[in-house]
């Protein structure tokens, strides 16, 4: 037995449409333990009422991962807000319950490496006005998150109780030792890192925020630690977003998205929503280390 919590919820009504669409319900589809995905009621779940000032937080308990959000409504149909639910990292399904079976309907709409898709996953086919619709929609949640992006980065922000960064400038005599007392904290966070990726691949509790530190270099030499905030980690290569306001380069800036090779990571951390964290050796050690 588990419950689920959620935060900032208002239950305004849904968006004017052309038709009007109700939600009967939403639940999440849950595993529990390593057990087969179950759909789970939650009370007081709605998707329909998301605003881009109203997001969705969602918690679950330990040992609990949520792969999805299953919402019953009027119509099998998506409406502009519905993005905000993969904000979240769920996928969200909208069904029909029309008492026939045949006559039903699932849609999905999931982000994958930052696009969105919307499939058909169950019911009568889709119309081309349909087709159409979707299309529209996709290219409009693709819109208001490139948007978002250009004017603060898209990048979730941390709790208010998160540790403040610290940055450390090194000078050039000094490198040499400031290398050698960070190695073993390296080492260290290179040693736990195949289980945090593992974390991360099952899906980490919501409000949960995965970050990794590397560095950024420009073509003078320079160079600059920096944290990106995790969206995808496929084929050795993380991606992400960078989450640090640069100090020293100008080559990328906070939000910019960013690629590199899980070699050269230098740690990770995982942000509680409480502010507390796991990881961040190296960041810790750091904070104490004096030149």
């Amino acid at each position: 037995m588990f419950r689920f919590w959620i935060a900032g919820l208002v239950f305004a009504g849904a968006c004017v449409e052309a038709a009007p669409l109700t939600e009967d319900s939403c639940s999440v589809v849950a595993t529990n333990a390593g057990e087969k995905p179950t759909v789970r009621d939650v009370p007081g779940l709605s998707v329909l009422s998301l605003r881009p000032d109203n997001p969705l937080v969602m918690n679950a308990v330990d040992g609990v991962t949520i792969n999805g959000i299953m919402c019953w409504r009027s119509e099998a149909k998506l409406t502009e807000n519905d993005y905000l639910a993969t904000d979240a990292g769920f996928p969200l399904y909208v069904r029909t319950d029309y008492g026939d079976e045949s006559q039903n309907r699932t849609l999905a709409l999931e982000r994958i490496d930052g696009s969105f898709r919307i499939r058909l996953v169950s019911g009568p086919g889709l119309s081309a006005a349909e087709k159409e619709e979707l299309k529209q929609l996709v290219a409009l949640y693709t819109a208001r998150v490139a948007d978002r992006s250009r004017t603060t980065g898209d990048v979730t922000p941390l709790s208010a109780n998160a540790p403040a960064d610290q940055p450390h400038t090194i000078s050039d005599e000094k490198m040499q030792a400031y290398e050698a007392a960070i190695a073993p904290y390296v080492a260290k966070a290179k040693q736990s890192w195949p289980e945090a990726r593992r974390r991360f691949l099952a899906g980490l509790p919501s409000g949960h925020i995965f970050f990794v530190t590397t560095r950024l270099h420009d073509q003078q030499g320079r160079w600059e630690t920096v944290f990106i905030r995790v969206q995808s980690i496929r084929d050795g290569v993380i991606s992400g977003l960078v989450a640090t306001n640069l100090q020293l380069l100008q080559t990328h800036k906070f939000g910019d998205a960013y690629s590199f090779r899980e070699d050269d990571l230098v740690d990770w951390t995982i942000s509680r929503p409480d502010g507390s964290e796991e990881g961040n050796v190296v960041g810790k050690f750091l904070d104490t280390y004096r030149s």
